[in-house]
């Protein structure tokens, strides 16, 4: 999602503005869990994809395929986490209820990726 020179913000803290510096990409190729360094003026940070957000305040449609990705890559990372803590505690088929929706929230960020990016190409975002 993000790439090495592109002005970020954080999630949480939009009042510092910072730079990405390198970038470690997730081994799945999810964009929104791979780790940025980032340059703020308060130091270096090494965040998620989906703890920051780019500056492209002018497109309203970026903004909104941009939020739908945090939002999407935040419910993947939420569910792969329950089940990795639910790994050996549970049976069989409530582990694989967890494995399907994990597939399904991958999937999810997947395609609001994608969109992102298309919409990105397209226009210039």
């Amino acid at each position: 999602m993000f790439q090495i020179g592109n002005r970020v913000i954080r999630t949480d803290n939009s009042a510092e503005i910072g730079t990405v510096i390198k970038v470690i990409p997730d081994v799945r190729g999810t964009p929104d869990i791979s780790i940025y360094e980032v340059e703020f003026p308060s130091g270096q940070e090494n965040l998620h994809g989906y703890e920051l957000r780019a500056l492209y305040p002018s497109c309203k449609e970026w903004q909104r395929l941009s939020r739908l990705c945090q939002k999407t890559s935040g419910m993947y990372f939420r569910i792969v986490s329950e089940q990795a803590n639910a790994a050996g505690t549970v049976a069989h088929t409530e582990f694989a209820l967890l494995r399907r929706r994990a597939e399904a929230a991958r999937e999810l960020c997947r395609i609001a990726n994608e969109q992102l990016k298309e919409h990105s190409e397209k226009h210039g975002c």
